[in-house]
Parts: C-alpha cells; sequence; structure tokens
C-alpha cells in the first residue's frame, strides 16, 4: 500500500506505483509532495492512499490510474481502475468531485466506492450521500447509503441496492497487503535483495503501525529484519572478500610478468645445455678426446649462467602464489554457491571466478614448467658430469 499525502506530504509507500508529472515519470519517495495534475498509477498487486489536509483519503486500488488537484475543489478524475473516498465534512465553498471518462460523483461528507473500465462505472455508496450524472444523457440520481449505480455510456443511469458485508474493508485492505508484504520481504531476502528488504521492513512496520496490528506484527517483522541483518552482515563480508581477492590479483601480476621470462630463458638455455650433452656424447664415442673437452668447458660456462638464472627465480614465492591462488579459487567457488547474494555480487562472485580460475591455472603451469625444468637441468648435469669422467680415465 502507497500513502500519497495531498497538501502534506508523502510518507509511505510500497509496490509498483508511480508519478507522472508533466512529462517525466519517476518512483516516489518518503517525505515527496504531491502536486496540482500529478497522475498517480497503481499497477499489479499494489494499492495508494491519499491522504488530505483536513484527513480525508482516497484508497486507490490496484491496476488503477488517477490524476488529481490539491486545491480547495478537489477534482479527482479515474483513468481506470477503483477507488475508495473518505470524504469528512467539507467547509462551505469546497466540493469533492470525483470524474471518470462517462460519469461525475459529487459528495459532502461521504464514504463511497467509484469503479470504471471498458466505459462501464459503479458508484457505491457506504454512508453519506453522493450525487452523479452521466455525461452524455445528463441523467442524474442521488444515491444514499447501500445504494448502487450502474452507469454505461449513453445509458440511463440503473440504482439498485448492495450489500456493504460485500465490500473488502478499508483495513481488511490494509492487513491484507501487510501479510503480502511480509511475503515480499521473504521473497527479497531468499535472493538477497537487502535494498528493497530493507525498504520494504520499514514500509512494514508502518503500516502495522497505521493498523494498531504492531505488536501482532512486530515480532514476525522483527525476525524478518534479523535475517535482513544477518544477510547484509555476511553480504558485506562477501563484497570485501571479492575485493581483497580482486586486490590481490592485481598485485601479484607485475611478479608472474617478471618470472614468465625468466622461466622461458632458463627452458631455453636447458635445452641449449641438452644439445651440448648430445654433441659430447658422439665425440667421446668417437674418442675425440679434444673436442670432447672444448664441448665439456663451454657446458660448465652454460651450467654456471643457468644456476644464476635459478638463483633469480623466486621459486618460494611462486610456490606461495600458487597456493594464495588455490585458495582464492577456493573461496570464491563457495561464495558462488551462497544462496543470499544479490545479483550484484553473483556477478562480481561469477567474475573472480572466471579471473581465479585462469590465475590458479597460470600460476600451476609457470609451477609445473619450473621444477620440470630444473629437474630435467639437474639431470643432464650429473650426465655431464658423469660423462667427464669418463674422459679423465
Amino acid at each position: 500500500m502507497i500513502l500519497l499525502i495531498i497538501s502534506t506530504v508523502l510518507n509511505f509507500y510500497t509496490n509498483d506505483v508511480e508519478i507522472k508529472r508533466g512529462d517525466s515519470t519517476f518512483i516516489p519517495y518518503f517525505g515527496m509532495e504531491i502536486e496540482e495534475k500529478d497522475t498517480i498509477i497503481v499497477k499489479d498487486s499494489s494499492k495508494a492512499e491519499i491522504l488530505y489536509s483536513d484527513s480525508s483519503s482516497l484508497l486507490i486500488d490496484e491496476n488503477s490510474r488517477i490524476t488529481t488537484t490539491s486545491g480547495k475543489n478537489r477534482n479527482i478524475f479515474l483513468s481506470i481502475g477503483r477507488v475508495w473516498a473518505k470524504v469528512k465534512s467539507l467547509l462551505r465553498g469546497q466540493s469533492f468531485e470525483i470524474n471518470s471518462p462517462i460519469s461525475v460523483s459529487g459528495i459532502r461528507g461521504t464514504e463511497f466506492t467509484v469503479s470504471y473500465k471498458e466505459d462501464k462505472s459503479e458508484v457505491k455508496v457506504i454512508s453519506g450521500k453522493v450525487k452523479i450524472r452521466e455525461f452524455l444523457t445528463g441523467s442524474e440520481a442521488l444515491l444514499e447509503r447501500e445504494r448502487m449505480a450502474l452507469i454505461k455510456r449513453g445509458l440511463p443511469l440503473k440504482i439498485q441496492k448492495f450489500k456493504i458485508e460485500e465490500l473488502e474493508r478499508w483495513n481488511r485492505w490494509k492487513e491484507k497487503h501487510l501479510k503480502d508484504i511480509i511475503r515480499r520481504i521473504e521473497i527479497a531476502l531468499e535472493r538477497g535483495n537487502i535494498m528493497r528488504s530493507s525498504l520494504l521492513i520499514k514500509q512494514g512496520y508502518t503500516l502495522a503501525r497505521r493498523l494498531n496490528l504492531t505488536e501482532e506484527y512486530r515480532a514476525e517483522i522483527g525476525e524478518l529484519k534479523k535475517r535482513y541483518e544477518k544477510i547484509q552482515k555476511k553480504q558485506g563480508l562477501i563484497d570485501k572478500q571479492l575485493q581483497d581477492i580482486r586486490y590481490g590479483l592485481r598485485m601479484k601480476n607485475p611478479l608472474l610478468i617478471k618470472i614468465e621470462p625468466l622461466v622461458i630463458d632458463l627452458r631455453e638455455m636447458v635445452g641449449e645445455l641438452s644439445k651440448q650433452r648430445k654433441e659430447l656424447v658422439e665425440y667421446i664415442s668417437e674418442h675425440k678426446r679434444f673436442e670432447a673437452m672444448q664441448i665439456l668447458s663451454v657446458a660448465k660456462i652454460l651450467m654456471k649462467q643457468i644456476d644464476t638464472r635459478i638463483k633469480t627465480i623466486p621459486t618460494r614465492t611462486l610456490d606461495r602464489v600458487v597456493a594464495e591462488a588455490e585458495k582464492d579459487y577456493r573461496i570464491v567457488k563457495e561464495i558462488e554457491s551462497e544462496k543470499y547474494l544479490n545479483m550484484e555480487i553473483k556477478d562480481r562472485a561469477k567474475e573472480a571466478l572466471k579471473l581465479t580460475k585462469a590465475r590458479k591455472v597460470r600460476v600451476k603451469k609457470l609451477q609445473h614448467q619450473i621444477k620440470r625444468t630444473i629437474a630435467d637441468y639437474n639431470r643432464i648435469k650429473e650426465d655431464i658430469y658423469r660423462l667427464k669422467r669418463e674422459i679423465n680415465r
């Protein structure tokens, strides 16, 4: 339910309602003042209540659209839907009229409903009197309590009785809507939409207070508020975790950019050493001792360079980066499976999962290349020392 206060401020609203002012359409907010010729659009599963400065009020049903004035003479134009008016005794010279495309209803101190749809209108009087007129024929009628008028374009008015008990009373609408707010809070919490949950919780408290149902609904809304606060706190922690992980990924990029070319160079050097070992084997098998000693000398220089290059590669740091990458990926994977995440955090988690997975693959591949290259180097170096002993026999 929306509470619109004309001549004062808008202090309560919920669900899907829009205000059209000139060429602009916007969502109402608390504390908002309704201006002359504002159009109030109440959508499905929503209601609106206009409260005037003299405590007169107008309840607007779902799927309705009205245009209202806020001056001395209050004229409501009902384009479609239904309204329920509770009008206090007007001062001399004041008027309160509800117009539809086919009729006008003027009242003075009464409670009644007006509906209009597909060129048909109904006016029902709950208390007081309502004077109505059909535009084309000019036919008029004065309705009293428990009388209703059926109005069709160009046809005479049809008057008949109705039972007030058949109407869903004012407070029953509000209480039903309060239950709907509670259901919407639960849905919003299930979806992790904490902003909407917060708004609905405030609206639920306000509506419960207006209906004097605060005690009855406070505990239920209070429990939902606790869930909201818990989810809000958890989402805050998760969001911070994702920020820290993204920051950590950025901070490690320079290190990886530095290590990767070192590993490429190391692999090329070990590959060159492997060729020299092969030549050394050939010279020894051909009993070319002089040529073998020359290759051995070159191999020693290259091995010294490889040992130096291995020392420049921060393997321990890389091992730590690998462990962190696996941990980050595991954390983000757990975050993505969390139940109460809003769409924004879900999108960030999904993106973080891609980044952490790519990082994990990248650093593990780099770690594997380093370990394999060093292992290959150690085997080649041991083989060269064995060949050196053969030469010296």
